[in-house]
């Protein structure tokens, strides 16, 4: 059996993506449809990468298919995403850029004792090898590790003179600049905030 590519924009003007509003064909994300005898080709594009959006409406373009054009019909769904890009948005407040870094990745959790120090120490190990320039800012007031996990826990960082202001030089091992709280206290000390 021939099959007519009218029918079938007119079937899949009948589904639509989940969370659309408007029929696929309608809003755009049928891009094509080809037909050869009994099988059937289209092409579409989403917005959204989400799994459960792209299964939903391939299975929907099956079905529809099968149910207003032809129930033997070979069907197979092309998906491409296409994620539209955001605007920016002038209400959203954001820090400065800090010169000199390029990208930060914060590893935190809400829980003691998950391996936070031992992921950061071993992340900023590797990407040294890989060749970036890395820094490890050790923010963890109650159990800074930094130091022992770096083996420089008897280290102090020096005090430099950068653009007429007064810095501290952090502390470089394994090819990592690390700066820590616990370069500032001893191990048995108390500290109150």
């Amino acid at each position: 059996m021939k099959l007519d590519r009218k029918e079938i924009l007119a079937a899949l003007e009948t589904i639509s993506v989940a969370g659309e509003g408007k029929n696929m064909v309608e809003s755009g994300a049928v891009q094509n449809v080809i037909t050869f005898g009994d099988e059937v080709v289209v092409d579409l594009l989403l917005s959204t990468p989400a799994l459960h959006i792209k299964k939903r409406a391939e299975v929907d373009i099956i079905k529809v298919i099968h149910e207003k054009v032809y129930e033997k019909a070979k069907v197979k769904v092309n998906i491409k995403v296409e994620a539209p890009e955001k605007p920016e948005n002038p209400n959203l407040i954001r820090g400065k850029q800090i010169p000199g870094i390029s990208n930060i990745i914060a590893v935190a959790s809400g829980k003691g004792g998950v391996g936070k120090s031992t992921i950061t120490a071993n992340l900023a190990v590797s990407l040294a090898k890989m060749g970036f320039k890395v820094g490890v800012l050790d923010a963890d007031i109650y159990g800074p590790s930094m130091p022992i996990m770096f083996d420089v826990e008897n280290s102090k960082p020096i005090s430099v003179e950068v653009d007429g202001k007064s810095k501290m030089q952090p502390v470089s091992s394994y090819g990592v600049e690390i700066l820590s709280i616990g370069f500032f206290t001893k191990p048995d000390q108390a500290v109150i905030w």
